[in-house]
């Protein structure tokens, strides 16, 4: 698990791409390098995946076909910027929403408005059947970074970022157009599929007695002729 505090910025040191596998090396500073292990797990713009190699100055994560499909790591390119974010270890603070690292969709940066203390970030949702789970004040994970959700507009919403997350967090070198992954938070997901399992259980049920009243209705005009 992770709580998207333990993070910092580093650079995508090579992409390679073979019908085997797809592997992304990144390059880590020393001090943040041996921290890290072989076969343990980081977050990778938001992705949680496994560290399949280690050398002296980076590490090296493998990309399976869903991570392709549902994230942007597909599109990285050497050079680009990552946050990288580490798994939790005993101490470590614990906030209302915990990341996981499994990405639900992407959302494209439709808008952004910036001022002197604010950067407003407006995104629209790759997959229209996933805004049943957007709320306003609820939290989000962005490429890793946990944001409360402003305002909702239909499959829109926009998040705000203050500008220390602006200078610190891979966020705010985005710009229009740009795709960002999304993780639900799980509490939010699980409210709104029970209530809609609950929801259709109840429609089933009214129809059923519905039909049921039908039949007895028109058996008793039957017995009545």
């Amino acid at each position: 698990m992770f709580n998207g505090r333990n993070q910092f910025l580093a650079k995508v040191n090579d992409v390679n791409e073979n019908h085997q596998s797809y592997q992304l090396s990144i390059e880590i500073e020393e001090d943040k390098l041996v921290l890290l292990t072989l076969g343990s797990q980081v977050t990778v713009d938001g992705c949680a995946l496994t560290i399949c190699a280690i050398d002296a100055q980076s590490i090296t994560v493998e990309l399976t076909k869903d991570n392709l499909r549902t994230t942007t790591l597909g599109s990285l390119q050497k050079g680009n910027t990552v946050c990288i974010d580490m798994p939790l270890k005993l101490g470590d603070d614990i906030t209302v929403f915990m990341l996981s690292g499994q990405i639900s969709t992407q959302a494209e940066i439709c808008r952004i408005f910036t001022s002197e203390h604010n950067h407003q970030i407006w995104l629209k949702l790759d997959r229209i059947d996933l805004s049943k789970y957007l709320f306003e004040k609820s939290l989000i994970g962005l490429n890793g970074h946990v944001l409360s959700i402003s305002e909702v507009l239909n499959d829109k919403f926009c998040v705000h970022l203050s500008m220390s997350q602006k200078l610190s967090t891979s966020l705010g070198q985005k710009r229009l157009g740009h795709k960002i992954n999304v993780e639900f938070n799980s509490v939010t997901t699980v409210t709104v599929d029970t209530i809609l399992r609950q929801l259709n259980s109840m429609s089933d049920l009214i129809k059923q007695n519905i039909t049921q009243i039908a039949q007895d209705y028109m058996s008793r005009d039957k017995k009545a002729e």
